[in-house]
């Protein structure tokens, strides 16, 4: 879970959400809305200000006259607090084989997302037809093993392999793509982050070769 520290709260000031609408909307986000009704039935009910606040700016919304949160206020959660981490929360005495098959549970759908999000297959510029995303078992655990470490989260990853493939894309240089095996053991994602952070604060934008040709 996120540590409650200076950077979490410019973040929610950023965000221009309170404490308060933070745990609601992470509520709504997580499908915990149990510890909504634990919290109103221990403290009291939360202020109706606190729901027009998130609604008005778009983190959850209306819908069959139920409060749900929006993808705005998804992304915003999840950027915060990734699915693995809250499942540990409400299992906090799991042992390390059943926390490795938690992960491998809870990171399916984003697993998904991520390798769908990679070409399957390229001409190389000598003709032959490579496949990208062979070795599936080994990019998982190499997936797994960096979000299990805390060197990266599943949101950034997202971000950096669709950067990557729309770079590639964008100059006609899919020829040159590496494995998704080798972008993963190579740590491309690092350095597509950290390019694209200062492509970012610069203001500028350009097309880059992420490590050259791949054999």
């Amino acid at each position: 879970m996120i540590a409650f520290g200076k950077t979490f709260m410019d973040t929610l000031k950023e965000a221009n959400v309170s404490l308060t609408q933070y745990f609601i909307l992470y509520c709504y986000v997580y499908d915990k809305e149990d510890l909504l009704k634990i919290h109103n039935k221990e403290f009291g009910p939360f202020k109706d200000d606190d729901y027009f606040a998130l609604r008005a700016n778009k983190y959850i919304t209306l819908y069959d006259e139920k409060w749900i949160a929006t993808d705005n206020g998804e992304a915003f959660i999840k950027d915060q607090v990734d699915s693995y981490a809250d499942q540990k929360a409400d299992n906090p005495f799991l042992g390390e084989q059943n926390l490795t098959a938690l992960s491998d549970d809870v990171y399916k759908k984003e697993f998904a997302k991520f390798l769908d999000a990679y070409p399957t297959k390229v001409i190389r510029s000598n003709g032959r037809s490579d496949f990208l995303k062979e070795g599936t078992k080994e990019i998982r655990k190499l997936y797994l093993r960096f979000i299990q470490d805390k060197q990266t989260t599943p949101q950034d990853l997202q971000l950096a392999i669709q950067y990557y493939v729309k770079t590639y894309v964008d100059n006609g240089n899919m020829a040159y793509m590496k494995t998704l095996k080798n972008w993963l053991s190579q740590e491309i994602w690092r350095d597509v982050l950290k390019y694209k952070e200062n492509i970012k604060n610069s203001g500028g934008d350009k097309i880059v070769d992420y490590g050259g040709k791949i054999e």
